[in-house]
């Protein structure tokens, strides 16, 4: 789904795909949440569960997930669309009539900061494995011992989240370009003098 996303432009351009990242999103997401239903109820009972009740709802929630998933990340792209601008916008000076480039807002960033967490996502994945270890393993923190289902999720979704805010960081602090004259827009005298060549 991941290799769909980004052959079709979705993930490169998810300003020009808002709509269809919303409708894939909330569909995989509820696929997603339906399906992972079953397994919070029977994980929040606090109670050893009936063996064939814990098989067909870890089942479920196996199947489901990665649904859950890709609507998580279609979501995301969309929503950090809604600050982002298309390139080559431009937006007029007020009292000119003239258009100004549009820099990028905070949805560009966001997107750019998903962007590089996905090249480097093997590192990434490095890293948290290493955080959590370090935390939960019973040789090292041993917090998984005696911490519950939603303290080690909430604990995870920090991490990530610690993660997004580094790469978020990144491309906001990263140096850019700056203007280029470009080749085809020569100056005014230099174009003057070619106009003066031709009608010679």
């Amino acid at each position: 789904a991941g290799v769909r996303l980004a052959r079709s432009g979705w993930g490169s351009d998810p300003a020009g795909h808002r709509r269809g990242l919303l409708l894939l999103g909330g569909l995989a997401g509820a696929v997603g949440v339906a399906g992972a239903l079953p397994y919070a109820r029977v994980l929040g009972a606090g109670v050893v569960p009936d063996v064939v009740d814990g098989l067909v709802a870890g089942v479920l929630g196996s199947v489901t997930g990665p649904a859950g998933a890709l609507g998580a990340v279609c979501l995301g792209l969309a929503a950090a669309t809604l600050g982002a601008v298309r390139p080559g916008a431009v937006r007029p000076r007020p009292g000119t009539g003239r258009g100004a480039p549009v820099g990028p807002g905070a949805g560009t960033h966001a997107v750019a900061a998903l962007a590089l967490l996905g090249r480097g996502s093997l590192g990434v994945y490095l890293a948290h494995s290493a955080v959590l270890a370090l935390v939960l393993a019973p040789w090292a923190g041993g917090a998984g011992d005696r911490w519950g289902s939603a303290a080690v999720t909430g604990l995870a979704v920090a991490v990530w989240a610690a993660t997004f805010a580094a790469a978020l960081a990144a491309v906001v602090l990263a140096p850019r370009p700056g203007p280029q004259t470009r080749p085809e827009d020569p100056q005014p005298s230099e174009r003057q003098g070619r106009e003066r060549s031709s009608a010679t």
